[in-house]
């Protein structure tokens, strides 16, 4: 369906289920049309009974999820010689495949951090909300009421940490090389020392661990699950 002019997957809560609320998610580089990211729009759905929204925000220019493994080798540390040569050219590979993608959709510059944009509440983002939403008050509110991320990236810390001011649930790996795990304490400390925020810390769980999940790995697998009930819980305690 089209939502607001831009494509969209939606996932609803079960057959007569009326929906709790409305969760949208703003999709990592590959795109509304990920196979793992319309899973978890589907497991928000049927866990937490939302009506959720993955819109194809990047317009059609997202990254193709087949370099995933491409990608993946070039953010890991290179443990052997062959790594190490290696590495260069599977970077080459992985820009020509993403260049398009940050020419046309400037996915690199403002994408990753953007819930934390939102989490600002800045008033110019204020809009007034349709009846059922605003209790009738014609007067601007936030365009969102709550807001979780796993793992965002390019993020100024500690300012954008400590401008967030609506409830915020982050969860983030020790090993992301995205955010560096000092930064991210900077981060857990400034959250956890407001009222209405939380954020975790998972051990052992790389960049990308919500949706970037081999098949194949047990701890990627946990890793990748806790962040979704996190998810579930956090929007339930907003909405309930």
């Amino acid at each position: 369906m089209t939502v607001h002019g831009l494509p969209a997957y939606v996932a609803q809560p079960a057959e007569g289920v009326a929906p709790k609320g409305i969760a949208v998610i703003l999709s990592d580089v590959f795109g509304w049309s990920c196979v793992n990211n319309r899973v978890l729009a589907h497991y928000y759905a049927a866990n937490g009974d939302f009506l959720v929204y993955l819109p194809d925000f990047m317009n059609g220019c997202s990254v193709p999820p087949s370099l995933i493994p491409s990608i993946e080798h070039v953010l890991e540390h290179a443990p052997t010689w062959i790594d190490f040569f290696t590495k260069p050219i599977r970077g080459i590979y992985v820009l020509a495949r993403v260049l398009p993608s940050i020419l046309r959709a400037n996915i690199w510059v403002a994408w990753p951090g953007h819930v934390m944009t939102l989490a600002r509440d800045d008033p110019t983002t204020r809009v007034v909300r349709h009846e059922p939403q605003s209790g009738a008050s014609t007067d601007p509110q936030p365009l969102v009421d709550c807001l979780f991320t796993a793992h965002p990236s390019m993020l100024n810390i500690p300012g954008d940490a400590e401008y967030v001011r609506l409830p915020t649930s982050v969860v983030v790996g020790d090993i992301d090389t995205m955010l560096k795990l000092d930064s991210a304490r900077v981060m857990k400390s400034i959250l956890d020392s407001k009222d209405g925020h939380e954020m975790v810390i998972l051990p052992s769980a790389k960049h990308g661990f919500v949706i970037r999940t081999p098949p194949d790995g047990e701890h990627a697998k946990e890793c990748a699950q806790e962040p979704r009930d996190q998810a579930v819980a956090w929007f339930n305690k907003a909405f309930s």
